[in-house]
């Protein structure tokens, strides 16, 4: 399958996107102003959501046409891929936990908040151990653990997603999705002692599998439909809510907080992130913007790697937040910038390795 250069854009987008609030909250303090516009940009629709569609709509285009071939090789690839995505969690809680450990290092460390990370600095072998094991998902290291299991939801659910009819799929997911509205997986986490994820995976089900659904029909020839009213009431949903979101915040979460509730994907954001990406699709689908950047796609094309990649930088900043902070506000803004083209290791690794594998001409000659 040809590669969707759209799709690669905007996960290398959403990736820059979650790499900048995510060193704003850790590392770079003085730098939080820029976090009132970087988080939430767009609306009530954060760079998490269209992460988990993107993945959602690649799983149902991708496996879903493996899954109409054989089931049995739907299983097996399926099966390669979610090996293959907890080794990379695998390395990085890893790599935070060698971070940790090292007593110069976890002096340093400052962020505790509400005891979350607190694991981390006092017992990072017992922290790495719950990592590993997903019982210990504290910030940013839990969107791989939900991406897990939203794939072996996938893994389970194919069969039936291949012969469900519409109303059919969107009782059960939008059913499951109502259960998560009441933190169920926070209160089993709380249960047993253990932090299982900011995420209520039993909400963000309905966005993951929904664009699974839209996959698996486009693959079939089943398109979205564009339509110019349905765009312009989208245009108009945008602006709203974004303007909402900028201007008027604190009202709007005072009147309905659970509406725009990130962690159970609240039915605020739903409509918002729908009405954005029927927008979005309708100008991509009509030819008038070009979703499109070589810089931005490498990005995308290596999200796995570049996501864990983000991870550890993520946590080595805020190791390292005394002195960022004891630095002057240009020094900072030029800490800010290495930190985000350090997202490109991943591929500067990959060609070094290439480079250094491939004989030289003198080796040919002689």
């Amino acid at each position: 399958m040809n590669r969707n250069q759209a799709i690669d854009f905007f996960r290398g987008l959403f990736l820059i996107i979650m790499m900048v609030d995510h060193l704003l909250i850790f590392g770079f303090g003085a730098l939080f102003f820029i976090y009132n516009y970087s988080f939430q940009m767009f609306g009530f629709v954060s760079a998490a959501e269209g992460f988990v569609f993107i993945s959602g709509l690649m799983c149902g285009m991708v496996y879903g046409k493996v899954a109409l071939r054989s089931l049995d090789e739907f299983k097996s690839k399926l099966l390669s891929r979610l090996k293959l995505i907890y080794i990379y969690h695998f390395r990085a809680i890893s790599l935070i936990a060698i971070m940790f450990a090292i007593p110069q290092l976890n002096s340093l460390w400052q962020l505790t908040w509400d005891g979350k990370l607190a694991l981390w600095k006092q017992a990072p072998i017992k922290a790495w151990f719950h990592g590993i094991t997903l019982l210990y998902q504290t910030s940013f290291v839990d969107v791989l653990p939900l991406y897990l299991m939203l794939m072996f939801g996938l893994l389970i659910s194919m069969p039936y997603l291949l012969k469900a009819k519409p109303w059919q799929f969107l009782a059960v997911s939008i059913s499951l999705w109502f259960a998560g509205q009441f933190f169920p997986q926070e209160a089993f986490g709380q249960s047993i002692g253990h932090l299982l994820g900011w995420f209520e995976v039993l909400s963000w089900q309905l966005l993951f599998f929904g664009a699974a659904y839209l996959g698996l029909q486009h693959i079939r020839g089943h398109k979205i439909p564009i339509n110019n009213h349905a765009f312009g009431f989208a245009v108009i949903t945008s602006l709203v809510l974004f303007y909402i979101r900028h201007f008027h915040l604190s009202q709007a979460e005072a009147i309905g907080l659970n509406l725009f509730n990130v962690r159970t994907l609240g039915l605020g954001r739903i409509l918002n992130f729908i009405s954005l990406g029927y927008a979005i699709y309708f100008l991509s689908a009509r030819g008038l913007v070009r979703f499109s950047l070589a810089a931005i796609n490498i990005l995308g094309r290596n999200s796995l790697k570049v996501f864990s990649v983000h991870l550890v930088i993520v946590y080595f900043t805020g190791f390292l937040k005394p002195w960022i902070s004891a630095q002057g506000l240009m020094i900072q803004l030029g800490l800010f910038g290495v930190s985000i083209l350090s997202l490109y290791l991943p591929m500067i690794y990959s060609e070094l390795l290439v480079a250094l594998k491939r004989p030289s001409k003198m080796a040919l000659k002689t």
